[in-house]
């Protein structure tokens, strides 16, 4: 699936007298973790340097994940907040919002990163880099994973009549015990 879509992300940073503070920035979705189309020579790079051509149908979830350098701060406010976060898509076309609550982890550090996590995250910098070896992109590029909690959406395709949904995730995570609750808001 392409996804080619922008999110509002928010974050939790903290002042100088330690009150929690919002920071909204908007990141380029990069479709779900660790599927991602490639262009043409994004791809090619991608089998000329890793084993199969990326990664493996062993890796596949329904986590919404985008991209960041490591110096940003987004990475440090996830940390401190406990990885809380919230993206925000607008779809205009659908007239449609979704919102999606949850927790991030970043994956892509070389100093932490396991053989596994290395070939799931391989394939993200591929559409950014032609060396997927280079030592500046790999010490800077990360790859932060949505483990969604609570999805809502808003439907104004008919705006006097708006519709709203939201799921929410039960049995703990988002394993074969786990389901998605529905309820209309």
């Amino acid at each position: 699936m392409r996804l080619e879509s922008h999110s509002s992300v928010a974050t939790v940073a903290h002042d100088a007298q330690l009150r929690p503070v919002p920071r909204l920035r908007t990141c380029g979705c990069r479709g779900f973790f660790p599927e991602l189309d490639l262009h043409p020579k994004g791809q090619e790079a991608m089998d000329h340097q890793v084993k199969g051509g990326g990664n493996s149908p062993v890796f596949q979830s329904d986590m919404l994940c985008f991209t960041t350098d490591a110096r940003m701060e987004k990475l440090s406010q996830l940390e401190s907040s406990g990885h809380a976060i919230e993206a925000v898509f607008w779809l205009k076309d659908l007239m449609t919002q979704w919102r999606i609550k949850g927790t991030a982890y970043a994956i892509g550090d070389p100093k932490r990163e396991n053989e596994r996590q290395e070939e799931a995250s391989s394939r993200h910098p591929a559409n950014l880099v032609a060396d997927l070896s280079d030592p500046v992109a790999r010490a800077n590029f990360r790859v932060v994973v949505i483990k969604p909690e609570k999805v809502e959406r808003l439907d104004l395709t008919y705006q006097e009549d708006g519709k709203r949904w939201s799921w929410k995730l039960t049995g703990g995570s988002c394993d074969e015990d786990a389901e998605w609750n529905q309820t209309e808001v």
